[in-house]
């Protein structure tokens, strides 16, 4: 765990949800396993080629399923995330964090989750681990592609924005009304955390420590180190109620991953 010794001025928070609220390898497991099953039923990927294609999807698009649209594959979003999430058992993975919502309860600043999954996903997982009430609001999958093709970003090659693409978080940003040097980011991933760290935020990786060249401030074994690591976040704070609107807050995405590389 790496502790930043000067509190920056941070007056809200965005929180990746897979592997980064939770962190559940069978989980994980099973969403890769998922993808390839997809990719050679639906898509008429060669087994032996799934590999490859996943991880170069991957590491070139931000997400397995962003890839494969921009080399042509014919994909429809609904389906994808029906067949790759929401036929998960759920409930045999994700169960109520009683700690986890009792911290973010007692940080005193808007909590928002940002993920490259669908809402229906997001939804579920938040509700599961107890704390959808804990954060005013979600942008998934859906949120991010609707902005983006209202602006014309949804373009010729990359027609899937996602994490970590900078237009991804200009629309989450503009999105949850947040400004980017009074943010505090965290993600799992190295690459969504440097992509926040450009834009100005004050980044937190969860799930590694002494990775370097990471881009983040902090980094943390767990999302449960915060109050250790980050004790000026809670300045102020005591255990309360739903955030503020919580109740009217639409959960927004997980979009794809590659085997072994985390969904989020």
């Amino acid at each position: 765990m790496t502790v930043n010794p000067a509190p920056p001025p941070v007056d809200a928070l965005l929180l990746d949800l897979d592997d980064t609220l939770y962190d559940v390898p069978a989980m994980k497991a099973q969403v890769a396993a998922n993808i390839q099953a997809y990719m050679v039923k639906y898509l008429g990927v060669p087994q032996e080629e799934v590999y490859d294609l996943c991880f170069k999807c991957y590491m070139q698009y931000g997400t397995t399923m962003a890839g494969l649209v921009a080399q042509g594959y014919k994909i429809d979003a609904d389906h994808w995330h029906a067949e790759v999430h929401h036929s998960l058992p759920y409930e045999q993975y994700l169960r109520r964090d009683a700690k986890l919502r009792s911290m973010l309860q007692r940080i005193p600043l808007p909590k928002y989750i940002f993920t490259n999954a669908d809402r229906k996903h997001a939804r579920i997982c938040l509700d599961l681990l107890g704390v959808a009430d804990c954060f005013q609001g979600v942008v998934a999958f859906e949120d991010v592609q609707a902005a983006a093709a209202a602006r014309g970003w949804a373009r010729h090659g990359r027609p899937v924005v996602c994490k970590p693409e900078h237009q991804a978080y200009l629309l989450a940003l503009e999105a949850t009304g947040l400004h980017p040097a009074r943010t505090g980011w965290f993600d799992d991933s190295t690459r969504n955390v440097a992509a926040g760290k450009r834009l100005g935020m004050f980044t937190v990786l969860v799930g590694r420590i002494g990775v370097e060249g990471a881009g983040a401030d902090v980094q943390l074994a767990s999302i449960h180190d915060m109050p250790a690591a980050l004790p000026w976040l809670f300045e102020g704070g005591e255990e309360r109620g739903p955030a503020r609107g919580a109740a009217e807050a639409e959960p927004c995405e997980p979009c794809c991953t590659a085997p072994a590389l985390a969904a989020a």
